[in-house]
C-alpha cells in the first residue's frame, strides 16, 4: 500500500493574480509562453530583503520566499477566470533577478515595468485549458469572496482541488481575448492639463507610502482588514490603492490621485468590482449602480479628502 508523503514533502498550493484585463495587449499569453507566473514591486524601490513599510509588499515577498519547487500554482486572470495548473520548477524573485513580464507603460496607471519577480512553472497539459484559453468558474460554484485576496496567496487543498475540477471541465473553457486599456471619452469628460506622468507617479507613490502608515490622516479609525491586502489590491477593475475598514467596520476604498480625477470614474470602478465579487447589498447607491454589493457591511458615500504637502 502506497504510503502518504510526509507533511514537509507535500506540495503547497498557491493562487497568483494575473491582471490580464489591465495590461495593454494582455499578459497571460506571455506567462504561458515563458512558463511563469509573476509578482510586481520592482527594485530598487522595493527589496526582497530588509525593512519595508509597505504591508502589501511584505505579505507578497513572504509568500514568494515560501514557494518551493514542486508546489502547484493556479493563475487567477480576474473576472472569475483561472488558468491551468503549473508545477513550480524555480523561484526567481530576488532584486537581481527582476525580469519584467509587463513593459513600461503597459499596465494601466503605472509607468514602470511590472510583474518581474518570476516563479517558473511547467504547465500541466492533460485535462487543462490549452494555450489561448482559460476556465470560467461557473456562477453556482463561485464563493462569496474573491478567489484571491492578495497578489499571491496559499490555497487550502480543498479549494485547489475544487478549482482543478473547474479547469478539467471543457464546458468551462473560454478564449482569452486581450483587451485594450480603455480611455475616457474626450467628448464627454474634460480634464485639466495634467503634470508630467512620471512626476505624478512619484507623487502618488510617496503619498501611498505615507498614508499606509497614517490612515488616520484621512479619518480617525481607518485600519487594514487582516484578511485583505491593504495596498495595491488587484481586483476585476484593476488595482485599488487602499482597501480598508472604518471604525464601524464598514469597507472603505481609497483612490489616490496626485492630480485630479473625475468622481464618476472612481465610483464606477470600485462599485463595478464589488458588484461582481460579493453578495451583500450596500446601503448606498450611485447612479445606475444600484445593484452594487459588498461583503460584511456597507459602503459609505463617496468622500473627498485633499492633503497638502510642503
Amino acid at each position: 500500500m502506497e504510503q502518504p508523503l510526509p507533511e514537509e514533502d507535500r506540495p503547497s498550493y498557491w493562487i497568483v493574480i494575473c491582471p490580464e484585463p489591465y495590461v495593454r495587449g494582455g499578459v497571460w499569453g506571455r506567462w504561458y509562453r515563458e512558463n511563469c507566473v509573476a509578482a510586481g514591486w520592482p527594485p530598487p524601490n522595493w527589496s526582497l530583503d530588509g525593512p519595508s513599510e509597505d504591508a502589501g509588499w511584505v505579505y507578497a515577498r513572504n509568500r514568494l520566499k515560501e514557494i518551493r519547487p514542486g508546489d502547484r500554482v493556479i493563475p487567477f486572470l480576474l473576472k472569475w477566470r483561472i488558468g491551468p495548473v503549473g508545477t513550480v520548477t524555480e523561484v526567481r524573485a530576488t532584486d537581481a533577478e527582476w525580469n519584467q513580464t509587463v513593459e513600461k507603460g503597459n499596465y494601466s496607471g503605472i509607468i514602470e515595468s511590472e510583474l518581474g519577480r518570476r516563479v517558473l512553472v511547467t504547465w500541466e497539459q492533460a485535462e487543462m485549458p490549452p494555450q489561448g484559453k482559460c476556465a470560467l468558474v461557473p456562477p453556482d460554484q463561485r464563493p462569496h469572496s474573491p478567489l484571491s485576496k492578495h497578489t499571491i496567496e496559499r490555497l487550502p487543498a480543498e479549494t485547489f482541488h475544487r478549482l482543478c475540477s473547474v479547469l478539467s471541465n471543457r464546458a468551462n473553457w473560454i478564449d482569452v481575448v486581450p483587451t485594450a486599456i480603455s480611455q475616457p471619452d474626450a467628448e464627454t469628460e474634460v480634464t485639466p492639463p495634467p503634470p508630467p506622468v512620471a512626476e505624478l507617479a512619484l507623487l502618488e507613490r510617496d503619498l501611498q507610502k505615507f498614508l499606509a502608515r497614517n490612515l488616520g490622516v484621512i479619518e480617525k479609525g481607518l485600519a487594514a482588514d487582516p484578511d485583505y491586502q491593504l495596498e495595491q489590491y488587484d481586483c476585476d477593475v484593476g488595482r485599488l490603492d487602499f482597501l480598508c475598514k472604518d471604525a464601524q467596520n464598514n469597507w472603505v476604498v481609497i483612490e489616490l490621485k496626485a492630480d485630479w480625477a473625475a468622481e464618476d470614474a472612481v465610483v464606477k470602478s470600485w462599485v463595478t468590482w464589488v458588484g461582481l465579487e460579493t453578495t451583500f447589498p450596500t446601503a448606498h447607491q450611485f447612479g445606475e449602480s444600484s445593484s452594487a454589493r459588498i461583503p460584511l457591511g456597507v459602503l459609505r458615500p463617496l468622500k473627498e479628502c485633499f492633503l497638502a504637502f510642503p
